[in-house]
Order: structure tokens, then C-alpha cells, then sequence
């Protein structure tokens, strides 16, 4: 939340920003939350960037350590009801986690047979 007030006091959107490090927090930050559409716009934002493989591994290592740690604190919490709702944003937001952990897995093949 407080990223989301940093990105407002400078003046700058989501599509304004160039740094790469900057997008992958703003798109940790909004997964945590399951703000899938926010996480979604990051994504695609990642994506367009073009970051070399490893800024990949690392955040994709970083949400898998904040899932982790997410469902294991709301695991008591949440209802059957809850877990099952699947909403289009969340596919979308699937649809990038695999897509970086391919390009992650892709490379790393690739950087082996070399």
C-alpha cells in the first residue's frame, strides 16, 4: 500500500516506471494482497521490460517465499467457500507465474547444455 502512495507522491503510474525492481515490487506487493488485476498489469509490465532470466528467478523465488508464508498463516482462516472462488484476474495471474518460471526453466536448460 505504501508503494502504491510512493508511485502517486512521484508522479508516476505503473506505466511510467522503467526499473525493473520497482515493477516486480509493485507486482509482489499486489499478489500478497490477490489484487490479481494490479499483479496482472505488473506482469505484462515485467514482461515488456525484457529483464534478464535471473531478475525472473528472483522474483519469482521471492513470491514463492511470501506464498509460503501467506498460506501458512491463512490457512486456519480461510473457509472452503473461500478457497474455491476462482475469479478471471487470478487465471490471468496464474497465466504469468507459469509463464516466468517456464522462461526461468527454459533458460536454465539452455545455460546447462552450453
Amino acid at each position: 500500500i505504501q508503494l502504491n502512495a510512493l508511485l502517486g507522491k512521484r508522479g508516476h503510474s505503473l506505466k511510467d516506471l522503467n526499473d525493473y525492481w520497482n515493477v516486480a515490487t509493485y507486482f509482489e506487493l499486489h499478489a500478497v494482497l490477490h489484487d490479481w488485476s494490479k499483479a496482472c498489469q505488473a506482469a505484462l509490465h515485467m514482461y515488456l521490460l525484457n529483464p534478464p532470466i535471473w531478475y525472473l528467478k528472483s522474483t519469482i523465488n521471492n513470491l514463492k517465499i511470501l506464498h509460503k508464508a501467506t498460506r501458512l498463516r491463512n490457512q486456519e482462516r480461510l473457509s472452503y467457500e473461500q478457497s474455491s472462488i476462482t475469479t478471471a484476474h487470478e487465471h490471468i495471474y496464474s497465466f504469468w507465474i507459469d509463464f516466468f518460471s517456464e522462461a526461468i526453466n527454459s533458460n536454465s536448460t539452455l545455460c546447462e547444455e552450453r
